[in-house]
């Protein structure tokens, strides 16, 4: 996830989202609904680009523990 590297289009359906939301909460009388916008508009003002991660991590080899037996 990057801050201020998503395109601009994506910011234009994200505020399309987040009005619909708004709108579609306030006219079937649940104004709580409204408070899923907010999510939708943080993303859309700061820009944010989600994206996998798909670089590969390199993996350690661990050897097993070898145990000393001393002579009693």
């Amino acid at each position: 996830m990057k801050a201020f590297e998503t395109t601009f289009d994506n910011v234009l359906y994200r505020f399309s989202l987040m009005m619909l939301i708004v709108i579609l909460s306030f006219t079937l009388s649940v104004p709580f609904l409204a408070l899923l916008a907010v999510p939708v508009f943080l993303s859309a003002i700061l820009g944010v680009k989600f994206e996998k991660n798909l670089k590969k991590t390199s993996v350690a080899k661990i050897s097993p523990l070898e145990s000393k037996k001393t002579a009693a």
